[in-house]
């Protein structure tokens, strides 16, 4: 039920209307109306719909006005979205992800952390990138796939996998592996001595 510029939650807590739009729901903020009809509050933070599509974007986010954010899709964070890449479905971009050039981000698709898509690249399904992924060119990442850690996804790839890149890093205190010949000659020395 809706009254004025306020909404009216019915719901088993204590629902606080508080003016310009703004729903308590125990000291939580649950939901608000357009507080200047063109931008919604959704847990403390302020979204407007993208001039170019519709789609819900963060007033912390950048996005480009060429950029295509679709009805469902929504941007959050620090997320940057440049030329003319296109969110749509319902994607989603958030945390410090950067999509740019003609990339298409579709479907259910999670785009997060540090992560980069670029060039013609395609996201789509329940496909992630995330952690500080680059997937660029003409790459496509399909159905349930991940692409974490420090992985690059370039050119023509397509993937329905999971692809995850290991840093291999030493602890204090261990030595490193020796190589072949390092093993041989030790053994050399070894033998020569006896």
């Amino acid at each position: 039920m809706k009254k004025g510029k306020n909404f009216l939650i019915k719901t088993k807590k204590e629902v606080v209307i508080i003016g310009g739009g703004k729903a308590l729901v125990d000291n939580k903020l649950l939901i608000t109306e357009s507080i200047n009809s063109k931008s919604i509050i959704i847990d403390r933070i302020e979204y407007y719909h993208h001039p170019n599509g519709g789609g819900l974007v963060a007033e912390t986010a950048k996005v480009s006005k060429t950029a295509y954010i679709g009805t469902n899709a929504r941007i959050s964070g620090d997320a940057i979205i440049k030329n003319h890449a296109s969110i749509i479905d319902n994607a989603t971009v958030s945390d410090n992800a950067v999509v740019r050039n003609y990339a298409k981000i579709r479907d259910n698709a999670k785009i997060k952390d540090n992560a980069e898509v670029s060039g013609h690249a395609e996201v789509s399904g329940h496909a992630v990138v995330c952690d500080n992924a680059c997937v660029g060119k003409k790459a496509v990442v399909l159905g349930r796939s991940v692409i974490n850690g420090t992985t690059k996804l370039l050119k023509n790839t397509t993937t329905f996998g999971s692809l995850k890149s290991k840093k291999i890093t030493y602890k204090k205190g261990k030595k490193k592996r020796k190589s072949f010949k390092d093993i041989i000659k030790e053994a050399i020395d070894i033998k020569n001595k006896r």
